[in-house]
């Protein structure tokens, strides 16, 4: 059992169509439910009925192990791949610098403990793999790391000049700025190292050398950027048996090469069905997250080293190219397809789909906004003959110290206050409890005092000299101004008084609401690391699965 202290929370990070989904109500978007037991057996039975090449994804998978230096515990999760009944729970993320923001390895972890939950339920082997979104090309969402150093937020970030790695041989020092690159095929290269010696410097040197064994030692020259995030993750949580997949190996697109055919016969319907459902959704009072131009065929193309859009106008394909559209015929789309897949790439919409062709999925683990994606597309399953896995919400949590939870306390106020009270608030309100201050209740008491005599002067006068009441407002509206800036004024001084306090108040709400936002679509990884190890994530897998969000008290490196 863990030793890990878990404190409930009424934050919640799931809303609208995400929310309307765990609370049941989603019937319409979504044909099954997380917490159903009979789901489970019912898509247990779905993917027996379906035929996998489980030797071939078993082989690919042990290669990309071995290139990321995956620990033993992930190839014995590789192996029950071999048995024709077994199952996956998938999860997946871009591959941000520094193993991404913490809510990636949240999913993860989330993966790890639904595979073993339902290992233990159905009675077959079931496996957790991370699908790593090597194809995204928005490098502006990856290619940063954000940290807290001395109550401060900090952010590193690195650049996509060429390195020694030659994963993309059409790139060069002109257009490497402009490049449509998809993140496996940008090389890693010295604004990473400096990244990394930045952080190193930055945070406590008591955690340095696990920060420099994860992420520097991880680093090899010649490596892509979403090697590299693999590397971290399956250094981190490899011995828990997650195992780590990258979509753009040759060998899993000709897994997923029939497919890529299929969808190319289906032209530019993809946006039409994904459209209509944004017309549901908006009618039902829910917000859709995805929008598709007409024509949009759900694939791209690898081009130049770019990854180019593919469209289907009047019964013609072409390629979103930078100068303008580039023709293709179907037939020699097809032969792509057939002899190099890994040409091929696909969008929001057909991801999921791809995913579920290649993996025996019983499940799928996502976030509040993937919930929201995965309503869209639901139905564009059925097109492809098709069923949807189990989404499960992935769990979702904010970490502090004990001597947080320990400061919080003596200020008497509630843990979970951190994460919905604005900055100020949340400071004045601890230092008005330590302080024992009566400032508030004494301004308020003198105000209602104030108006009650005012409103009794003005009714007097106004008998003597009825055009002083046009002045009424205006004086009034002075008097509370003076009154409200000795009440700052005080305030002022209290916190001047008591600086250590506010300090140590400001520097807990820095970090669970860096920059006002939540801690875990914030920070990296680098600042718990540093403070607390990487032993808490073993022991997350022994709390209870809960979609609720919770704060998890780590212990501080000694």
């Amino acid at each position: 059992m863990t030793s890990l202290q878990s404190i409930n929370s009424n934050r919640s990070i799931f809303s609208s169509l995400s929310k309307a989904y765990i609370e049941g109500k989603g019937h319409s978007y979504f044909k099954t439910h997380f917490l159903d037991p009979e789901a489970y057996v019912n898509r247990l039975n779905y993917v027996h009925s379906r035929t996998y090449q489980r030797a071939t994804l078993a082989h690919v998978l042990v290669s990309y192990q071995k290139r990321i230096q995956a620990p033993e515990s992930a190839f014995r999760s590789i192996e029950k791949l071999h048995d024709p009944r077994s199952l996956v729970v998938v999860t997946g993320q871009q591959a941000g610098i520094f193993g991404g923001p913490l809510y990636t390895v949240y999913k993860a972890l989330t993966a790890i403990k639904v595979a073993r939950d339902q290992e233990t339920q159905l009675g077959l082997p079931v496996v957790p793999i991370f699908w790593v979104a090597s194809e995204d090309h928005d490098f502006a969402e990856v290619n940063h790391m954000t940290y807290i150093v001395d109550c401060q937020v900090k952010q590193v970030k690195t650049d996509n000049k060429q390195g020694k790695g030659g994963h993309n041989p059409s790139k060069d020092a002109f257009n490497a700025f402009t490049l449509k690159e998809s993140v496996g095929h940008m090389d890693v290269n010295d604004s990473i190292v400096h990244a990394i010696d930045q952080v190193l410097e930055d945070l406590d040197p008591k955690g340095q050398s696990q920060l420099k064994a994860l992420f520097r030692d991880t680093l090899e020259e010649d490596q892509s950027y979403s090697d590299w995030f693999s590397s971290i993750l399956t250094s981190l949580l490899g011995d828990l048996g997650l195992v780590v997949m990258d979509p753009m190996d040759p060998e899993v697109r000709r897994l997923g090469s029939p497919f890529l055919l299929e969808a190319l016969t289906k032209g530019g319907d993809l946006a039409d069905w994904i459209n209509d459902q944004e017309t549901n959704l908006e009618t039902d009072g829910y917000t859709p997250l995805i929008r598709l131009r007409e024509g949009t065929t759900g694939l791209y193309l690898y081009q130049g080293g770019q990854r180019l859009a593919l469209h289907y106008r009047e019964s013609q394909y072409s390629l979103e190219g930078q100068s303008g559209p580039i023709a293709m015929t179907h037939r020699d789309l097809e032969d792509l397809a057939n002899n190099h897949p890994d040409r091929f790439s696909t969008n929001v919409a057909l991801r999921p789909l791809f995913q579920d062709f290649v993996l025996p999925t019983l499940a799928y683990v996502a976030g509040p906004g993937e919930l929201a994606y995965y309503g869209q597309v639901n139905r564009v399953y059925g097109h492809f003959a098709m069923e949807p896995p189990i989404f499960v919400p992935r769990e979702n949590f904010t970490l502090v110290t004990r001597d947080m939870v320990d400061l919080v306390d003596r200020v008497n106020i509630p843990m979970d206050k951190v994460l919905d009270q604005p900055i100020h608030d949340f400071v004045q309100a601890g230092l008005g409890h330590h302080a024992g201050n009566g400032i508030d209740p004494l301004v308020q008491s003198f105000k209602a005092e104030l108006d009650r005599a005012y409103e009794h002067l003005q009714e007097q006068l106004e008998v003597l000299v009825p055009e002083i009441a046009s002045i009424k407002e205006s004086n009034k509206y002075h008097l509370d101004y003076q009154i409200d800036y000795l009440h700052q004024k005080a305030w002022r001084f209290q916190r001047k008084h008591h600086r250590q306090l506010v300090t140590q108040l400001e520097g807990i709400h820095c970090h669970c609401q860096p920059n006002g936002r939540p801690q875990e679509r914030i920070l990296g990884l680098a600042t718990i690391l540093a403070t607390s190890g990487s032993g808490w994530l073993k022991e997350v897998l022994d709390l209870p699965y809960d979609h609720k969000h919770r704060i998890l008290v780590l212990e501080e490196n000694q």
